[in-house]
């Protein structure tokens, strides 16, 4: 089961970091066309070798304190 909290910047006071990764073997190319209205086309395509991304950051960096 997946239990979701608030958590609250005044718990962490030396912060909270949080590190994301995943791979995905497709990406959406954008296409925006402005006639008056603006369309915007996703096109669903496959990378040529899966891509990879890491990301380390501190969850209260922007909150307001």
């Amino acid at each position: 089961m997946l239990k979701i909290l608030k958590i609250h910047p005044e718990d962490y006071p030396n912060g909270k970091k949080v590190w994301y990764k995943y791979t995905s073997d497709k990406y959406f190319d954008v296409n925006i066309v402005e006639e008056g209205n603006w369309i915007i086309n996703l096109k669903m395509k496959q990378f040529d070798s899966p891509f990879e991304k890491e990301l380390e950051v501190e969850i209260f960096e922007y909150a307001e304190k």
